[in-house]
């Protein structure tokens, strides 16, 4: 998914950017919350951050997507504060 690439790549902006298109036709996959938090995050936005990451959590707790396989790569800070949002 382009919005996965973008954010490893750095391009935080155009990450989120794409997660609100793919939000907007999918509001049920957690893993599109927790990008958008974490671009957000990488952004600056904590509020975002942490009401995507809220939201993810939700999804996640009524969901079978493989959600850890989608966060392998994302590690430190921004993982511990997203794990704290997980059910």
């Amino acid at each position: 998914m382009i919005a996965y690439h973008a954010y490893f790549d750095g391009r935080y902006s155009e990450s989120a950017s794409h997660l609100d298109e793919a939000i907007a036709l999918n509001d049920k996959d957690p893993r599109l919350y927790y990008f958008r938090g974490l671009a957000k995050y990488r952004l600056g936005d904590t509020d975002a951050c942490v009401a995507d990451f809220q939201r993810g959590g939700d999804a996640e707790y009524n969901s079978t997507v493989p959600v850890g396989a989608a966060l392998e790569r994302v590690q430190g800070r921004e993982r511990l504060l997203l794990e704290e949002y997980r059910p």
